[in-house]
């Protein structure tokens, strides 16, 4: 790779000098414009011959990678998969925040925050999906505790992530706070 490089700027060197030399060596006239134009045009396919050399996959990424890691003794790069934790908990992240935007579409719902336990017993019927939701629910002042508009979208919201995510209404857990 590198010496592609050295090499690269050498001609670009060369050709510049053979241009200077050119330019002073003919005399203003039609044809300086022309000799001019096809060195420009010289210069620019030079340097974009890198472009040619990655289309043509000569500058292979992980050749280097891996003759970069050879002459560091050290890894680049992870090259492990994801474990199953941080799926699992990237997994809990999303559904936790489609379940708060759920609730959030309530218009009596300022903000509403979930937290999810899912089933990961890889044998189980419901693998993967929710086995508890404890919903966090921030509305507005004019929402009496305990007063019937609460109870309302206590049920709504229930009924809801019921139906959507199939869990029992009784696995799901909705503190109001004002």
């Amino acid at each position: 790779m590198m010496e592609f490089l050295r090499l690269w700027v050498q001609d670009i060197v060369v050709l510049l000098v053979l241009a200077l030399v050119v330019d002073m060596a003919l005399p203003s006239g039609p044809q300086k414009r022309y000799v001019d134009y096809a060195l420009g045009l010289m210069l620019l396919l030079l340097l974009l011959n890198p472009v040619k050399h990655i289309l043509d996959n000569e500058l292979n990424v992980a050749a280097m990678l891996a003759q970069a890691e050879a002459e560091s003794d050290r890894r680049l790069m992870v090259h492990e998969p994801l474990s199953a934790q941080s799926t699992w908990l990237t997994y809990r992240m999303i559904l936790e925040d489609r379940i708060s935007e759920l609730a959030a579409e309530h218009k009596e719902v300022i903000t509403a925050q979930a937290e999810v336990s899912l089933e990961q017993a890889e044998g189980s019927a419901n693998f993967g999906r929710p086995t508890a939701i404890l919903l966090t629910i921030q509305v507005h002042a004019s929402v009496l505790p305990g007063g019937a508009e609460e109870a309302h979208l206590n049920s709504d919201i229930k009924e809801r992530l019921a139906e959507v995510y199939g869990i029992e209404q009784a696995h799901i857990a909705i503190e109001f706070t004002r």
